[in-house]
């Protein structure tokens, strides 16, 4: 069982991307108030193309929450922004 906080969220991130099936996973999030088990995680990625070649970025990581809440984590150069 992992159980991450706020503060950790950039090192579950980094984890999450390595993990096949997210369901069968016991990683929590620790809000201070309750832990919520993690039953989802997305990449959104930016597309673009420059001089005819496609590029493609992580922009943003969505967690989902067992109770239907979304944690979204921002990437902003090497930073990671939470955004509830």
């Amino acid at each position: 069982m992992v159980v991450f906080t706020f503060d950790s969220v950039d090192l579950i991130c980094s984890m999450l991307l390595t993990v096949n099936n997210i369901e069968k996973s016991a990683i929590f999030y620790n809000d201070g108030k309750k832990l919520c088990k993690v039953v989802g995680f997305d990449v959104v990625n930016d597309d673009f193309e420059v001089n005819g070649m496609s590029v493609e970025y992580e922009r943003q990581y969505v967690l989902t929450l067992l109770d239907g809440s979304t944690l979204r984590v921002r990437l902003i150069g090497d930073t990671m922004v939470v955004e509830s």
